[in-house]
């Protein structure tokens, strides 16, 4: 908590990407019009594809996560709910954080959630 951005250190891993959406803007700390992630999925989209993370390439104590909504008419596509997931090997993931029923999101609304 007021540490370090470390969004800065990792190197962006993703399930799916959107032409224009690219998962590097999830993690540019850029907040103007529609600037942000989105999968190139159908308004279903498959769930093992959506999702979007940092590889920090070692061992990494994450104490927050902010969250911003787009600065534009588009703010609702905010996360409703999320999970932070770590792997020691890249391929095995266990669910360490849970956050769900998140209120609805207003233009460029910034959230900060601590670790449990």
């Amino acid at each position: 908590v007021g540490g370090a951005d470390a969004t800065t250190s990792g190197q962006e891993i993703h399930g799916d990407q959107r032409t224009g959406f690219e998962a590097t803007k999830a993690f540019d700390n850029i907040l103007t019009g529609n600037n942000s992630w989105s999968i190139a999925r159908s308004a279903s989209p498959d769930a093992d594809q959506a999702w979007v993370g940092q590889n920090f390439g070692s061992a990494f104590n994450l104490a927050e996560i902010k969250i911003s909504a787009r600065a534009d008419s588009f703010n609702n596509h905010a996360p409703m709910s999320f999970v932070v997931e770590c792997s020691s090997d890249g391929s095995t993931w266990t669910a360490v954080w849970n956050v769900t029923a998140i209120a609805a999101w207003s233009a460029s609304l910034e959230r900060t959630y601590l670790r449990p």
